[in-house]
């Protein structure tokens, strides 16, 4: 019980963390394997390349499915596909957290239990080896993680990303704040309404610019970027 309250436990969906482990077919070897072919097998694709992208908050709000699809589609026409050789397929981590919160209740789907692995499994010694001696792929990524959370460089990273969220996440916080309290200086007749309305848009676009740079940071390009975000193409371009 000692060494289990001197454990750092880094967040596997964090992109440091994640990178780290999973950032080579070498060095993730059956966890990177599994772990996409699990993916696939979900959402009943053929093998791809590549994945891009992992994201711990909703695309569109209105989506609320564990595994969201994006396709390429025409400007003019939304209703046609443009290419079927690109697709993207997000994971909703909060989505996920709605519906799955014990081990017991992914047991017999891979694919969910991968994400309570990435998700919750890592928090506690005693489901991480639960999990890991459940596929040689999950167990490669308790080693590979244990081997993460001892690097000091890595552990000085993710603390310090950390603090940057909390301290957006303030900041969005005080915006919503300053949006009630405009509402209600200028007197509305709704006032409380308006400016809690006004604060949740502020809050809104600290989120969706907040969205941008993550995507822009996994290598989007700004048009498709603008096209999930809503933000004008110029102000990705100069984030």
């Amino acid at each position: 019980m000692e060494s289990e309250k001197k454990t750092v436990r880094l967040s596997p969906l964090n992109n440091l963390v994640f990178s780290c482990i999973f950032q080579s077919a070498e060095k993730a070897g059956k966890a990177m394997l599994e772990f996409l072919n699990a993916i696939l097998v979900h959402v009943g694709e053929e093998p791809i390349e590549e994945i891009i992208s992992m994201v711990d908050f909703y695309i569109r709000d209105d989506h609320e499915n564990v595994v969201e699809p994006v396709i390429m589609v025409y400007e003019n026409d939304r209703e046609k596909q443009a290419t079927d050789v690109f697709k993207m397929y997000h994971i909703q981590m909060p989505a996920f957290r709605k519906d799955y919160k014990t081990l017991d209740s992914v047991k017999d789907d891979l694919f969910l239990t991968w994400l309570y692995m990435l998700d919750k499994g890592y928090q506690s010694s005693e489901e991480m080896e639960e999990l890991a001696a459940m596929t040689e792929g999950m167990l490669n990524f308790a080693k590979q993680y244990n081997i993460a959370i001892n690097d000091p460089l890595l552990v000085r990273r993710y603390q310090m990303d950390q603090d940057a969220k909390r301290e957006e996440a303030f900041r969005m916080s005080l915006a919503e704040t300053k949006g009630f309290k405009r509402g209600e200086e200028k007197g509305f007749k709704l006032g409380e309404e308006k400016g809690f309305k006004q604060g949740k848009e502020d809050g809104k676009k600290a989120n969706q610019l907040e969205n941008a740079r993550r995507m822009k940071a996994d290598g989007l390009d700004p048009k498709l970027i603008a096209k999930y975000t809503g933000l004008p193409e110029s102000e990705i371009i100069n984030l």
